[in-house]
């Protein structure tokens, strides 16, 4: 209920953070939407932690998501917890902020979904004075139909970690419930919170292609100059994997970062199968 007043409150999030929405396929009426969130964890400080030694202290981070139609009805919400610091299930990493993941499942359409999170109790003294540390993003999601018969594609991943499989179960990504983890060739791709790259690191990227016929699929990856359109790297004509128990075919691969100047680009996903049909995905990241 307090952090359904703050979805609802015209007031703007005072904790910045960033987040990328994808989603993937279950059935051709059902899609998954993940939802992947970086944020600071100096900001994340709850009213109660006033006047204690500096650094993260032991709090817990409250989340709740909906997904609006354009009406204003809800489609899908949900509402989460973790605990944060030296003594909670996530310990504070130094320089690097605090990565969230979660899933829900919703059907094709267009929405706006806003995500609120706050840690500690809420005050609502505070809230109404405007001194509430909380953090409010929303962006919209577009889930497109699928056809049955017809080539389909889920939405892109932007990651800047990848594993391999045998390490499914470890570390922040293993900590997260209720979602799937996204694997291609027996690697683990953990989606980024943010689209932001440095050129020091790495990159990846993760989709999924639902096919009739798996094997004449081909798939053309390209970057281009988000100002001009002008292509920076072209993968060429690409065969993808097999389809797994689900009848999806997960495919993951590197992000060209080193390659590319400082700037702004848009990553390009086209499938194509053997009766012509062509499906086409982006996403927008940036390179610093």
């Amino acid at each position: 209920q307090d952090l359904e007043r703050r979805a609802a409150a015209a007031q703007t999030g005072t904790v910045a953070a960033s987040m990328q929405l994808s989603y993937f396929y279950t059935s051709l009426s059902v899609a998954r939407v993940y939802v992947a969130m970086e944020i600071p964890l100096d900001a994340l400080k709850s009213p109660n932690q006033k006047g204690k030694a500096p650094g993260l202290q032991s709090t817990e981070v409250n989340f709740l998501g909906i997904a609006s139609t354009p009406e204003g009805d809800v489609a899908a919400r949900f509402s989460d917890a973790l605990k944060v610091g030296p003594d909670g299930s996530l310990k504070d990493k130094s320089g690097k902020p605090l990565h969230y993941e979660k899933e829900f499942r919703i059907v094709p359409g267009k929405y706006s979904f806003t995500m609120v999170f706050s840690a500690g109790a809420f005050n609502a003294a505070a809230f109404s004075a405007g001194g509430e540390s909380f953090g409010k993003l929303t962006v919209p999601l577009t889930v497109d139909a699928r056809q049955a018969g017809e080539l389909a594609m889920s939405g892109l991943v932007l990651s800047r970690e990848a594993h391999p499989a045998a390490e499914l179960g470890l570390g922040i990504a293993g900590l997260v419930e209720n979602r799937r983890p996204l694997v291609a060739e027996d690697v683990q791709i953990v989606p980024s919170g943010s689209n932001q790259f440095k050129k020091s690191e790495a990159g990846f990227f993760y989709f999924e292609v639902y096919a009739p016929d798996p094997a004449s699929v081909r798939a053309g990856v390209r970057v281009l100059d988000s100002k001009t359109g002008e292509p920076k790297s072209d993968s060429g004509p690409l065969k993808v994997g097999v389809p797994g128990d689900d009848g999806a075919i997960p495919v993951g691969s590197r992000l060209p970062i080193d390659g590319l100047a400082v700037g702004a680009y848009e990553l390009e996903v086209t499938a194509v199968d053997s009766s012509g049909k062509q499906v086409r995905r982006t996403v927008d990241f940036e390179v610093r």
